[in-house]
């Protein structure tokens, strides 16, 4: 019944952190917010974790320390949650709050997409294909943007566009790399508009538009 109690406790002073961060029904407020959130982690919140360490990395209501970030990632991952291992992967490749690692970075990854994080999925595609921290395999790298994509990840079909326009890991098929960028681009990434606009500039696969290309 304790540990119920706690979970609860945890829980209120999680929401009262998202009702700070996005001003529901009071007005918003980084530091109160932050000041929950690091609240709730102290208390094991892994979401709590997250969310604390993500204020560290854009310095909302505190001041930016990309170090505390990663370890607060490492003690959410540590705990099994996705987001953060995904998050531990990502900063591990990158070197960012932390040594660059690229071993490591693909062993959280991996640990991540095993538990169907879709961002994980892009960024352990990107190693693939570069052959960081693992063998070089473009048929593997495509297979994970392919799969992130069909789950809503709009970077991902970028990438996966890029794959099948240069026919990397696959056999080169610009239409669908161009169904790919533009259906990105209509979700709003600003990838899968460059990738259109560049195909209305060169008149590949669309006709030459320099206007539309803008």
């Amino acid at each position: 019944l304790q540990k119920k109690a706690d979970e609860v406790d945890l829980r209120a002073i999680r929401n009262l952190g998202v009702a700070y961060n996005k001003g529901k029904a009071v007005p918003p407020d980084p530091k109160k917010a932050f000041a929950f959130y690091q609240k709730a982690s102290s208390g094991g919140s892994s979401w709590a974790m997250n969310a604390t360490a993500s204020f560290y990395l854009e310095g909302k209501g505190v001041t930016k320390d990309a170090t505390r970030a990663y370890e607060l990632y490492l003690q959410s991952a540590l705990q099994g949650n996705e987001n953060g291992q995904s998050q531990v992967g990502w900063m591990l490749g990158q070197g960012i709050g932390t040594q660059k690692n690229h071993a490591e970075s693909v062993r959280w990854l991996q640990q991540a997409v095993e538990r169907g994080h879709v961002g994980a999925m892009e960024h352990l595609g990107w190693n693939y294909e570069q052959g960081l921290g693992v063998s070089a395999d473009p048929g593997k790298a495509f297979e994970l943007y392919k799969q992130s994509a069909e789950q809503g990840n709009a970077g991902a079909r970028v990438q996966m566009g890029r794959c099948l326009w240069n026919g990397i890991g696959i056999g080169r098929d610009r239409k669908e790399a161009l169904a790919c960028f533009e259906r990105a681009a209509a979700e709003g990434n600003l990838k899968g508009l460059i990738w259109v606009g560049y195909c209305y500039d060169t008149g590949q696969e669309l006709p030459q538009d320099f206007a539309k290309a803008k």
